[in-house]
């Protein structure tokens, strides 16, 4: 079993794994807001709006989408948790 199998698997029935299309398009509105490096990472010295937060604060009510990227399976796979 994969990890992001495993990781599935552990995210149960709220678990959605999105469409190639789907993902897409949430990768690249995200890349709208957010700068990248060529290689994938945030860039973190040119995020403006880099801040300190308590990840404890974070509204577990919300929707979540988790970025998968793996040299062995190259399309993007999201998960959408409800």
């Amino acid at each position: 079993m994969t990890l992001f199998n495993k990781c599935i698997r552990k995210l149960g029935n709220q678990c959605v794994v999105m469409s190639e299309e789907k993902s897409v398009e949430i990768f690249e509105d995200l890349q709208k807001e957010i700068p990248f490096t060529f290689y994938g990472r945030v860039d973190w010295d040119n995020f403006i709006q880099n801040a300190q937060f308590n990840w404890g604060e974070i509204p577990i009510d919300q929707r979540v989408f988790i970025l998968w990227d793996n040299a062995m399976h190259p399309e993007r796979k999201y998960k959408e948790i409800n």
